[in-house]
């Protein structure tokens, strides 16, 4: 590992995660909307960069310099996981507040402001989310709206509400632990639950940023198989994680999800409510149902 570049003031209270691979296309479109964050002097921007060309090196730092109010640290890697250098960069963040910003996604102005508020004002929560927009990359004529659900006792785990515009205290991470770096996309949502398990998770009623879905992002190439194991470890199922079981399992092996129950101090009968165990059975039945209906 090696930091290559560095600048901060006194002010900074939040740190957001960007990590890069090929990303020389986005580049110039996440730096001007870096540019617009209302609450930049208080922010510094982690880059985890994989594998970097010269020309996408050349690009960001050429921003950098032309800009003196971006706090930054860069870090170049090797190719590795995506919660592999999300940890590198919670490990070295400075700030109170730990966010993620996907290059190839873009962050509202008031975004970090917001959620930085809402943490401040709700010092028992350890995570707050709010409302996106979404579109496939390049069709600014199809936007649609994402409200996203307040989490409940007998719902929050069913539906994962949001990975692309997260914010959390740094702290929590000494009770739950960094990021599972066994998993490629699911690793968000497992963090999540985890998050939700241990402290309040608030809702705001703010749209945060525009999440982009195109063939290369890491979020188009399913997680069907990961998320059976994260039902695995946090008692809940829907039909479909049935199917993909086997995909699930032959990808993490089960001796460490087990381990990560203790590990993770995962409390699986301790907060789920019955409702999601109903849930949960009424799901395997429809899918033992369905299988059936194939063989015959």
């Amino acid at each position: 590992m090696d930091v290559k570049k560095s600048r901060h003031n006194d002010k900074v209270s939040i740190s957001v995660l960007t990590s890069l691979y090929r990303c020389e296309k986005h580049l110039k479109n996440y730096f001007s909307h870096v540019s617009e964050i209302v609450n930049l002097d208080q922010i510094e921007l982690i880059f985890i960069h994989n594998d970097p060309t010269e020309k996408e090196k050349s690009i960001i730092f050429n921003a950098l310099q032309n800009n003196e109010h971006i706090n930054f640290q860069y870090i170049e890697v090797p190719r590795e996981g995506l919660y592999k250098s999300w940890n590198r960069g919670v490990n070295i963040a400075q700030g109170e507040f730990v966010a993620v910003w996907n290059v190839d996604d873009i962050r509202y102005p008031k975004s970090l402001k917001v959620q930085d508020e809402a943490l401040k004002k709700n010092p028992e929560a350890g995570f707050v989310y709010g409302n996106r927009h979404k579109s496939y990359l390049g069709n600014t004529n199809k936007i649609e709206i994402k409200i996203t659900k307040d989490i409940s006792l007998s719902s929050w785990n069913i539906t994962f509400q949001d990975g692309a515009f997260i914010m959390w205290r740094k702290r929590i991470l000494i009770d739950v632990g960094l990021f599972d770096e066994q998993f490629k996309i699911a690793g968000d949502a497992d963090m999540w639950y985890r998050v939700a398990s241990n402290y309040d998770v608030i809702k705001i009623d703010e749209t945060l940023g525009l999440f982009y879905k195109h063939n290369e992002a890491l979020s188009s190439n399913g997680s069907s198989g990961e998320s059976f194991i994260v039902g695995m470890r946090y008692g809940f199922f829907k039909q479909s994680q049935f199917r993909n079981a086997k995909m699930g399992l032959n990808s993490i092996k089960l001796s460490l999800i087990i381990n990560n129950w203790s590990e993770k101090k995962i409390r699986v009968l301790c907060y789920n409510s019955i409702f999601t165990y109903l849930y949960s059975l009424k799901n395997l039945l429809k899918f033992i149902k369905s299988e059936f209906k194939t063989v015959k």
